[in-house]
């Protein structure tokens, strides 16, 4: 029996980063059914898609892995996009010896502490979370490594010392959703919103789990520009603002293809989130104007991205 590699997948970011990953092996795509119309992607997948020996829907990260951990005998490799939580931790542990990687999934995956250690209840779980690995990605005993798009940064803020493998995705970011033909079919940008904002000034709102009502104060100072809401992937309901809205994008739609198309075909481009990481892939994006309505903790968060991936430039 010829080994594979099992990917779990659980939002359509990590859709993009899990199809970067250089790998040898037949490869089995397990789709959690965890986001907006994550099965409608599941049948575009199906459909389109040829990167995949077979692809699954699972209604969450643990029955992925149980359907691995059942046929954990046909499979050499793991990639997930967290290896972090007692629960997870526990069932990853049970997949020895299957090979563990992580990848990038955003900005966490640069945080040096993932949970935080602001009451008893937190202080306690990271205790019993050590027992099996460290508070970052890539953290648990398990794991062999993580794939990244700036390694450096990631050694430098979270572990200087690790022995885990550190590894870069086959191509940069915007090279991999320009090249990978696959993309527009199973991301399809929006036909109609295309024709009403080419020229346009546009001002797009990136919603996270909860929304900020701070962005009707920036809107304030932009009455002519074309108003897109592009909700969180996680967010199922109406959020109960589209009516300050021109045009509401569909959830399932990656930020990053969804931007980098507006970007191109607009005048002007503003953009307001709460801490998406989709700030950190857009080294050579112009024409982008940013309002980030984080609060201090995840701006110091970017900051020390930031910082550390500017003085890579520089050496």
């Amino acid at each position: 029996m010829k080994k594979k590699s099992a990917y779990i997948i659980t939002k359509p970011l990590q859709y993009i980063n899990a199809t970067n990953i250089p790998d040898k092996f037949f490869k089995d795509c397990f789709l959690v059914d965890s986001f907006s119309n994550s099965a409608s992607l599941f049948k575009k997948i199906q459909k389109y898609s040829n990167h995949w020996d077979n692809i699954y829907i699972r209604k969450n990260r643990y029955l992925a892995i149980t359907s691995i951990l059942i046929n954990k005998r046909k499979y050499k490799n793991l990639y997930t996009d967290t290896d972090f939580g007692i629960f997870n931790r526990l069932l990853l542990l049970s997949l020895y010896p299957i090979n563990i990687f992580v990848y990038e999934e955003g900005i966490g995956s640069y945080k040096k502490e993932i949970r935080e250690k602001n009451s008893i209840f937190q202080k306690a779980l990271i205790s019993l979370d050590s027992l099996l690995g460290k508070n970052y990605f890539a953290g648990f005993k398990r794991s062999k490594g993580i794939y990244l798009y700036q390694p450096y940064v990631y050694k430098e803020i979270v572990c200087p010392n690790t022995d885990k493998q550190v590894l870069k995705f086959d191509k940069d970011f915007f090279k991999h959703i320009s090249n990978f033909r696959e993309i527009p079919k199973i991301f399809p940008f929006p036909e109609n919103l295309s024709q009403i904002i080419v020229g346009k000034k546009v001002i797009v709102y990136l919603t996270s789990w909860e929304i900020d009502y701070k962005f009707l104060e920036i809107f304030s100072n932009y009455p002519d520009f074309i108003k897109i809401l592009k909700p969180h992937p996680h967010l199922k309901k109406p959020t109960g603002i589209e009516k300050h809205f021109d045009f509401l994008v569909k959830n399932s739609i990656p930020a990053e293809i969804f931007l980098t198309r507006i970007v191109k075909l607009s005048c002007s481009t503003i953009l307001i989130h709460q801490g998406s990481s989709f700030v950190i892939y857009l080294d050579g994006i112009e024409k982008l104007r940013v309002y980030n309505l984080a609060d201090e903790k995840f701006e110091n968060i970017f900051d020390s991205y930031f910082e550390v991936f500017n003085n890579s430039l520089n050496k």
